[in-house]
């Protein structure tokens, strides 16, 4: 079964915009509706730094599309690891033969691949030039998060990270969960006020997201069948 629950050493803070400690809503913002949880460097026991940022979006991503389908209160999903990314890739023709187990980066085409392989979430990719064109992504953001759509991947360069909503306006805004978030010791974070103080989760310019010279992409994940 793909979409199967499975046990982990620890539990990853959920909701974390929701809790205390989380930056306040900005005016007229459109936030992720469902529930989730922070996948970051460190956590799960494997020290991802410099390499597996978006394979933790992506985890953010899929905790959002699992916990939509219900399951035993208290009994947290757990989400596909590296490696099961990896090895989607392989199978569907991405990668080649050996990929699996690599510490190589991955970025939003593969992940839209990877989250319909393992869930059968769909998703689509917005297309930008460099990270100053992403404030024109704000009224598509803003529809998206509407509609009950999940936590965003950002890419651009060779970093990833998390949109859990916009708010609109002349300079649009972005709500960031930053997975390159790391503990000491690889635990998973245990406050948003901790996030928070270490600058990964809080309001940013969509235009100061991503690199300015680098191509970028959103992709924005919908609710499973």
């Amino acid at each position: 079964d793909s979409r199967r629950r499975r046990a982990g050493p620890e539990m990853a803070l959920a909701d974390i915009h929701r809790a205390p400690g989380a930056p306040e809503d900005a005016p007229g913002a459109e936030l992720v509706r469902g529930s989730y949880e922070f996948y970051h460097f460190g956590c799960q026991g494997l020290d991802d730094r410099g390499w597996g940022c978006a394979y933790r979006s992506l985890q953010t991503i899929a905790s959002w599309a699992l916990r939509a389908e219900g399951g035993p209160a208290g009994s947290p999903p757990m989400v596909p690891s590296h490696r099961e990314v990896q090895e989607a890739l392989e199978r569907c023709g991405d990668k080649p033969a050996g990929f699996a187990g690599s510490r190589e980066w991955v970025g939003s085409f593969e992940l839209g691949l990877a989250l319909d392989a393992l869930l059968g979430v769909p998703s689509r990719i917005l297309p930008f030039n460099c990270g100053s064109e992403l404030s024109s992504a704000a009224a598509a953001l803003e529809r998206h998060f509407a509609r009950g759509g999940g936590p965003v991947m950002c890419g651009g360069g060779s970093a990833a990270v998390t949109l859990l909503g916009v708010a609109p306006g002349p300079a649009p805004r972005a709500l960031v969960l930053d997975p390159h978030f790391y503990s000491p010791g690889g635990l998973a974070a245990s406050s948003a006020a901790e996030v928070a103080a270490a600058g990964c989760l809080n309001w940013r310019r969509l235009d100061d997201i991503a690199p300015q010279g680098a191509h970028c992409n959103l992709l924005l994940p919908s609710r499973g069948p």
